[in-house]
């Protein structure tokens, strides 16, 4: 799946993500890890973004996809990614 970030506000990618993350918990679903994984892609290149934020989504981009693979692999650094 690809979003572009020149085509979507960057508040609905992140209002998809908080609810898609909040699904997951209780679906663990492989699909939705693919897509939680390709809006976190968007928002890290999405223009109207912050650093910071980019930086996380970023940050936390290869572990969901990496989630979609083997759903039992989900750990905390998921929640808690690392800044620079």
């Amino acid at each position: 799946m690809q979003i572009n970030p020149e085509t979507c506000r960057a508040s609905t990618v992140l209002a998809a993500l908080i609810y898609m993350m909040t699904v997951y918990q209780r679906s663990h679903c492989p699909r939705l890890a693919l897509s939680i994984a390709a809006h976190l892609d968007c928002l890290s290149q999405h223009p109207g973004v912050d650093a910071v934020i980019r930086q996380v989504a970023d940050g936390m981009h290869d572990e969901w996809h990496l989630t979609a693979r083997n759903p039992a692999r989900m750990t905390s650094s998921l929640i808690t990614p690392t800044l620079n």
